[in-house]
C-alpha cells in the first residue's frame, strides 16, 4: 500500500477514537521495497509517528531475515511504537533452517533478540516456531529447544507442520505425528514457563493500557508490552487508555487495578 494511503488511514483512525494501530503485513520489515520511488519500514514509521495526535502503534509480525538495526534502535526508542516485537523464527536448528530455505543462523537470531532486549528491558518479545519439519531430528528439536530456553524470548506461538500441496516439503519423509505433537507440548510448556516468569517481573508496577473489553463484573485491559490483565472494576469505556497496576501473576492470568490520576502523580 502506499504510503499516502496508510497515513490517511491513520489520520482516519485517530480522528473515529481508536488508542492503537496496528501496522501489519506479509512481509512487513521489506515495506517500500517494491514501491517507486523505494521507500522502508522505518521512513513510514517517522512519518507516522509524526502526525500529530498519532496513537500508539503496534507492529506485527517481523521476519528478523530483515530487521536492519537501524529499524531495531527506531523501534526500541519510540515513544509512540509498543515494546512488544514478534518476529518469525521458524527453527533454532541451524539444519532446520537451512532446510526451510531461511538464509539465516540461529546465532544471529540471538543478536537480534539481544539487541532487542538490550534496547528495552520491558519488551514481550515473542516469536513464531514450526514443530516437525520434514527431516526435523530430535537433536535438531533440542537445538531449538535450547535455543529458546536460553533467549530473550518471553513467549512463542509453536505450529506443528503439516503438509501443504503443491511445495517441495510435502514429498519429503515427514515427522511422525505422536513425535510432532510430544515437541509441541514441550514448547508450549516452556512458553508458559518463560511468560510467567517474564510477567512476574511487573508485579506492584504501573504499565500503560487500553480497554478491551468491558463486562458487569470484570474488564479486560491490554498493556502496551502485551499483557492481557484482568480487572475487577473499571470505571473507563472501551477503547479508553488507562494505568494498571499489576496486582497477581499466575501461569494463566494477570490481574490488576486501574490506577487513577491522582495516584500517578504521587
Amino acid at each position: 500500500m502506499e504510503k499516502r494511503k496508510i497515513l490517511a488511514q491513520v489520520k482516519e483512525f485517530k480522528d473515529q477514537g481508536f488508542k492503537e494501530i496496528v501496522l501489519t503485513g506479509v512481509h512487513l520489515c521489506s515495506y517500500g521495497a517494491d514501491l517507486e520511488p523505494r521507500g522502508s519500514l522505518l521512513d513510514l514509521l517517522q512519518e507516522v509517528e509524526a502526525l500529530e495526535g498519532v496513537p500508539r502503534l503496534r507492529l506485527s509480525s517481523l521476519d528478523p531475515r530483515f530487521l536492519e538495526f537501524r529499524l531495531i534502535n527506531h523501534l526500541t526508542s519510540s515513544q509512540r511504537i509498543c515494546p512488544h516485537f514478534h518476529l518469525s523464527l521458524q527453527s533454532g536448528s541451524d539444519r532446520i533452517l537451512e532446510r526451510m530455505g531461511r538464509k539465516i543462523r540461529a546465532k544471529d537470531y540471538s543478536i537480534i533478540l539481544g539487541r532487542l532486549r538490550e534496547k528495552s528491558r520491558q519488551a514481550s518479545l515473542g516469536a513464531d516456531i514450526i514443530v516437525g519439519f520434514p527431516g526435523e531430528s530430535e537433536d535438531d528439536f533440542e537445538q531449538t529447544y535450547s535455543f529458546l530456553e536460553c533467549s530473550p524470548l518471553t513467549y512463542f506461538h509453536v505450529f506443528t507442520y503439516s503438509p501443504r500441496p503443491g511445495t517441495e516439503a510435502s514429498s519429503w519423509s515427514q515427522v511422525d505425528g505422536k513425535a510432532k505433537r510430544k515437541r509441541g507440548a514441550l514448547l508450549r510448556e516452556l512458553s508458559r514457563k518463560k511468560n510467567s516468569r517474564f510477567r512476574q517481573l511487573f508485579l506492584g508496577k504501573d504499565c500503560e493500557a487500553i480497554v478491551i473489553k468491558k463486562g458487569k463484573q470484570r474488564a479486560e485491559v491490554l498493556t502496551s508490552n502485551y499483557f492481557k490483565v484482568s480487572i475487577p472494576y473499571c470505571p473507563c469505556d472501551e477503547r479508553e487508555e488507562v494505568r494498571v497496576r499489576i496486582t497477581k501473576v499466575d501461569r494463566h492470568v494477570t490481574e490488576g487495578e486501574i490506577v487513577d490520576q491522582q495516584s500517578l502523580k504521587t
